[in-house]
């Protein structure tokens, strides 16, 4: 069910071997064999549907994701998710400057991203030598990728970042963070006479519920929402196009028809200025 409904479930026999294999380290058993092969055996339904084929086959016609996405190869995919995941993790971190729909640009050379590209390919090999050597935190690091991969790796996809990808591999993170504040806390409360624990998750709390208060000020309508959206990227034409239609419903029809006038003729202005460019 889950392998017919969404696409990060691919992902799922692997992080169950993964964890196995981490953390249980008995030698594999006949029955062991017959469970992972029946779940690997699920991915014979993105076959038997075509999910596989529109997504991996080139000449499929073009849903929005898989080889068949036309604008952007697989190379320079894979070079804009490496900005993406840091700005994932930079979001976990610290959750601001969150856009319901980036546009993101796709990135065509490694040296536009180099510092980020290098940055995920270190914690990546570190991630992968912690889960080698059967370390938690080294599963955490593998499964916070894989989790990311059906999304984040050399598959093009329409949009090259929504935030609500990172619902899942957040846990992975939320998890080391946690362990990692605590152990720290753990080392402080040993040296001092004070509980340093409760007042630092006193201040994250405090923080973090005033960030959230002003982030849900922006879910109050249709309307702030695409607003929000438009001054964080103000290029992006499907946002004002949002903001005209949220203004017809409020009946405000003369604003909303220079907004969506303006949101229709930006691209074609912006073509304009890269054509006047390449030929000067």
């Amino acid at each position: 069910l889950g392998m017919a409904s969404k696409a990060v479930m691919v992902t799922a026999p692997i992080a169950v071997l993964l964890h196995d294999a981490i953390f249980w380290h008995d030698a594999p058993t006949r029955r062991k064999v017959t469970q992972f092969a029946a779940l690997a055996a699920t991915w014979s339904i993105l076959v038997f549907t075509g999910l596989a084929a529109a997504v991996l086959d080139p000449s499929q016609p073009n849903t929005g994701v898989g080889f068949s996405v036309t604008g952007v190869t697989a190379t320079s995919y894979f070079l804009t998710q490496a900005e993406v995941i840091v700005h994932y993790l930079r979001l976990a971190i610290w959750p601001t400057g969150l856009c319901l729909d980036y546009d993101w640009p796709f990135v065509t050379t490694v040296r536009e991203v180099l510092p980020e590209l290098a940055l995920v390919v270190v914690a990546f090999f570190i991630a992968a030598v912690g889960a080698i050597r059967r370390h938690w935190w080294g599963y955490a690091g593998v499964w916070f990728f894989l989790i990311l991969a059906p999304t984040s790796s050399i598959i093009p996809v329409k949009d090259a970042i929504f935030e609500h990808r990172m619902y899942l591999p957040l846990a992975a993170v939320i998890t080391f963070m946690v362990l990692l504040v605590d152990r720290l806390a753990a080392l402080l409360s040993a040296r001092q006479r004070l509980a340093p624990r409760a007042v630092l998750a006193l201040a994250v709390i405090t923080a973090l519920s005033f960030a959230t208060f002003q982030r849900n000020r922006v879910y109050s309508s249709e309307l702030t929402m695409w607003q929000d959206v438009a001054g964080k990227r103000p290029a992006n034409a499907r946002a004002r196009t949002a903001i005209g239609n949220a203004l017809l419903v409020l009946g405000r029809v003369d604003e909303a028809l220079r907004i969506i006038a303006f949101a229709n003729l930006r691209p074609v202005l912006h073509a304009a200025r890269e054509l006047f460019r390449s030929q000067a």
